[in-house]
């Protein structure tokens, strides 16, 4: 193990979390720009780079004649579920940070690997070990911390309810994304998987577009940022963890991507003077608990 090796492991924490930054900052004349036409910008320029350049760097993997699954068996069907999954998720994400601090929405989206772990529970019959179920139930009170602030008790929900579940939703729809990745990729190589996925989240989303007439509201700022966000914490932020991951150790990478909401609380903070109250870091510290427990026993079963 290098120290370059750790260096670009923290150059990809960094990119992955200007996505926040950049999202915040997308604006067309001072006006925000539609969240959804950005998510689209950025699949769509993910996508095409990632078909047209790198995939061919990149050589496909076989997949053993034995091992049948979903994907082996539907792979078009797989890379659409996956492509509206990705399209979801970063739609919320973007949707998200209009309503809530980087740090809160950063730690309620980063919940992917718990609910990779419940879904694994629940639909694929699982047997938990008690080190899971303490996972679940800090993600829970961390979750509860946080989701619980600002909440109406009149029936009716605040700004902030709905960034939560915004946050949330994209943490669940990364999830079936992550597992239906880790097929895909095998079957046909990172780039190749992760262009045509991005292609078809442009699709859906393109779809949501033209259904909701929003796409009169395209400009060249949509475009440009939304190259940002493909080049940098897109493709950038994924190759560089990528590398790290045939570099490095895999405890030290799966810890490494919890420090994307810690990085991101602490640049919102100097760069945009979003301040966190107690009882936010406590919920934010807690739920990056349970992720660190779910990161080491996926360690320890593989």
């Amino acid at each position: 193990m290098k120290v370059r090796d750790e260096l670009i492991l923290l150059y990809g924490i960094f990119m992955v979390t200007s996505s926040s930054f950049i999202v915040l900052d997308a604006t067309d004349n001072g006006i925000p720009i539609n969240r959804v036409l950005l998510a689209f910008s950025r699949v769509l320029f993910t996508g095409s780079i990632s078909l047209l350049f790198l995939s061919k760097q990149t050589r496909k993997h076989s997949v053993e004649e034995n091992q049948v699954n979903f994907f082996t068996k539907h792979p078009t069907i797989s890379i659409c579920l996956a492509g509206v999954s990705l399209a979801a998720h970063f739609a919320w994400f973007f949707l998200s940070l209009d309503f809530l601090p980087v740090g809160i929405s950063l730690s309620l989206t980063n919940t992917a690997p718990l609910w990779m772990l419940m879904l694994s529970i629940i639909v694929f019959k699982e047997h938990p070990r008690f080190i899971d179920w303490i996972a679940i139930l800090s993600a829970i009170v961390g979750i509860g911390i946080l989701g619980s602030k600002n909440l109406n008790l009149n029936g009716s929900w605040s700004d902030y309810t709905i960034g939560v579940f915004y946050s949330l939703a994209s943490g669940f729809v990364l999830a079936i994304y992550l597992i239906l990745a880790r097929h895909g990729v095998r079957k046909m190589g990172l780039w190749r998987y992760f262009g045509l996925v991005n292609i078809s989240s442009a699709g859906s989303l393109l779809l949501y577009i033209v259904i909701t007439d929003t796409f009169v509201q395209i400009s060249l700022a949509t475009l440009w940022y939304g190259l940002l966000l493909a080049i940098f914490p897109g493709l950038m932020g994924h190759a560089a963890f990528q590398y790290s991951m045939s570099k490095l150790p895999t405890p030290l990478v799966g810890a490494a991507t919890i420090g994307e909401p810690v990085l991101g609380t602490i640049l919102a903070f100097i760069f945009l003077g979003q301040y966190l109250v107690f009882s936010d870091v406590l919920g934010i510290v807690i739920t990056l608990f349970a992720l660190s427990i779910v990161a080491y026993t996926n360690q320890q079963k593989n």
